[in-house]
């Protein structure tokens, strides 16, 4: 069976990948001793942000459904149902980036990359919404996550492609 995580690593997506960072490649670097604490904490960051997203995303969801239910916004429940599914899949990857970057996998690595991709696709669907008031903040939160993980890319080795057994 196909792992079902092989598109995420695939050449297509590695090169995708590959493109994002060379938007960062002429910024200034991070300290090494910098990297090293975020390489370090970097798994247990990513279990509590996959552990809060499974929480948080499905209860954020019910609550904004109850909510287009009372203003009767078919639109808007359209829009909390697939924020809520992104909320999810964002914290499953966290989850699956856990053991590989404890490892320093690059699969782990590019699970991150894509949680972090997710973010900016609930960026896009808060426009959608109609929240414009924290966009800005926004952009620059993914930015700043985008330029940390390609700060911290060099610390993980190995292929993003699942081991066969």
């Amino acid at each position: 069976m196909a792992d079902y995580t092989e598109k995420l690593t695939d050449a297509k997506a590695m090169g995708f990948i590959d493109q994002i960072g060379d938007v960062f490649k002429g910024l200034p670097h991070l300290p090494a001793n910098i990297v090293e604490i975020l390489v370090k904490i970097a798994p247990w960051l990513a279990l509590l942000g996959g552990i809060l997203g499974l929480l948080a995303g499905p209860l954020i969801g019910v609550l904004g459904s109850l909510g287009s239910i009372l203003a009767l916004s078919p639109y808007s429940m359209f829009i909390t149902i697939v924020e809520t599914v992104v909320m999810v899949a964002n914290a499953i990857l966290l989850l699956m980036a856990f053991s590989p970057l404890k490892a320093k996998a690059m699969r782990g690595w590019v699970f991150l990359f894509w949680a972090e991709m997710l973010s900016s696709v609930d960026i896009v669907l808060s426009l959608l919404r109609g929240q414009t008031g924290s966009l800005f903040a926004s952009v620059i939160g993914v930015a700043i996550g985008l330029y940390i993980l390609f700060e911290i890319r060099s610390s993980y080795s190995g292929s993003a492609k699942a081991k066969t057994v």
